[in-house]
C-alpha cells in the first residue's frame, strides 16, 4: 500500500484540520485558507474540500500541501509522520513536546480572551434590554448605561481580534488584560447578584 493511499484511507480531513490550528464551524464551514475570505466558503467533509468561493478542492493530502506549502509527497510523509499512521510509534523530542504545550496553552488564551469578549457582549446586549428605561423620566440603571458606553468598543474589540495573526492576538490579551479582567469582573458580579 502506498504512503498517499494509507494517508488517505486512515485521516479524517476534519480532524486533521482542527489538529493544524484550522477552527471549524458546526457546519464544517471556515474561511478558505488559500484565497481572502472574509466569510466561510470552504466546506470541509472527512475525505476532501471544496471552497465555493474560489473552487479549491482536494482530498487531505492536496489540503495538507497547500496549507503548508509543500509537496503532495511531502505532505504525505509529513501526515504519516505527525498521525503514526505508519504503524509505529513516534517518539516526541522535548522540543517537540515543549512546542506542542505552548501551542496549547496559545490557543487556550486565545479560547479565553475570546469567550470574555462574547460573554461580556451578551451581557451588555441582554442588560441594554432589560434596563431600557420605559419613560424618559426612569432614573438610567448603572448596566443600561454601561451597555450604551461600551456594546459598540466591545463590538469592535472582537471585529479586530477576528483579523488578528495568532501573535497578534496574544499581544491583545496581554495589553487589554486590564480591560478583559473588567469584562469578566462585571459578568460574575452580575451572575452572583442573580444568585443572591
Amino acid at each position: 500500500m502506498s504512503i498517499f493511499t494509507d494517508v488517505k484511507e486512515r485521516l479524517d480531513l476534519k480532524s486533521v484540520a482542527e489538529c493544524y490550528g484550522v477552527k471549524n464551524s458546526k457546519n464544517d464551514m471556515i474561511c478558505c485558507l488559500f484565497h481572502d475570505d472574509r466569510t466561510p466558503s470552504m466546506k470541509l467533509y472527512h475525505d476532501h474540500y471544496y471552497c465555493f468561493g474560489c473552487g479549491a478542492h482536494g482530498d487531505i493530502i492536496d489540503f495538507a500541501a497547500r496549507h503548508f506549502g509543500i509537496s503532495n509527497y511531502e505532505a504525505a510523509q509529513k501526515l504519516s509522520s505527525d498521525f503514526s499512521i505508519d504503524g509505529n510509534v513516534r517518539i516526541v523530542s522535548a522540543d517537540e513536546s515543549s512546542y506542542f504545550n505552548r501551542c496549547k496553552q496559545e490557543k487556550l488564551t486565545e479560547l479565553e480572551t475570546w469567550m470574555t469578549m462574547l460573554n461580556y457582549l451578551d451581557k451588555l446586549t441582554k442588560w441594554q434590554n432589560e434596563y431600557k428605561p420605559i419613560t424618559s423620566f426612569e432614573k438610567l440603571s448603572p448596566q443600561f448605561i454601561e451597555s450604551l458606553l461600551k456594546l459598540d468598543y466591545v463590538k469592535y474589540l472582537m471585529d479586530e481580534y477576528l483579523e488578528m495573526s495568532i501573535e497578534e492576538r496574544l499581544k491583545f490579551t496581554e495589553e487589554f488584560k486590564e480591560t478583559l479582567s473588567e469584562m469578566t469582573k462585571a459578568f460574575k458580579d452580575d451572575e452572583l447578584s442573580l444568585v443572591a
